[in-house]
C-alpha cells in the first residue's frame, strides 16, 4: 500500500467537522429551526446548508487524501474515494449508503438548490448527525491504520 496520510490535516478536518455538526446541534437544541426556511430567518437558513454541505466537503477531502496516501489512488469523485477505502477494508461498506446520501445533498444544495426543501434539511440536523461522526470515526481510524 502507500504511504501514511497527514495526521495534521485529519486533525484538521476532524476538528472542522465536529465544529459543525456542534454548532448545528446547538440551533437544534435552542429551538432555532423552528421556521427554518421563512424569508425573514435567511441567515439561519444559510447558515444550516452551509454547515451541512461544508462538513460533507470535509469528510470526503479526507476520504480522497486517506485514499491517495493509503492506496496511491486517485478517486474521480468523492464516492468513489469512500467506496475504494471500503473495497480496501479501510472503511465500513454499511457506512456506504450513509455517505451517498451525505453526498446526495451536498450536489442538490449545490446544483438544484431550489430543490431541497426545508423539512429535509431540518430533518438531518434533527435525526443524522450522528452519521456525520460515525463516518468521521471510520476516516479517522483508516487515516491512522
Amino acid at each position: 500500500m502507500g504511504s501514511a496520510p497527514d495526521p495534521g490535516r485529519i486533525a484538521n478536518r476532524a476538528r472542522y467537522v465536529r465544529e459543525q455538526i456542534d454548532r448545528l446541534r446547538g440551533l437544534a437544541a435552542a429551538g432555532r429551526l423552528e421556521g427554518f426556511g421563512d424569508p425573514e430567518n435567511w441567515t439561519v437558513n444559510g447558515a444550516v446548508r452551509h454547515a451541512l454541505q461544508t462538513a460533507v466537503e470535509a469528510l470526503i477531502d479526507l476520504a480522497y487524501h486517506i485514499a491517495a496516501k493509503r492506496l496511491n489512488a486517485a478517486p474521480p469523485d468523492g464516492y468513489a474515494a469512500f467506496s475504494q477505502l471500503a473495497g480496501a477494508d479501510l472503511f465500513p461498506k454499511d457506512l456506504l449508503p450513509q455517505v451517498a446520501r451525505m453526498i446526495g445533498f451536498t450536489n442538490r444544495v449545490v446544483h438544484r438548490y431550489l430543490e431541497v426543501e426545508d423539512t429535509h434539511v431540518v430533518r438531518i440536523v434533527r435525526e443524522d448527525t450522528g452519521d456525520f461522526e460515525a463516518v468521521l470515526r471510520a476516516l479517522e481510524a483508516a487515516g491512522t491504520a
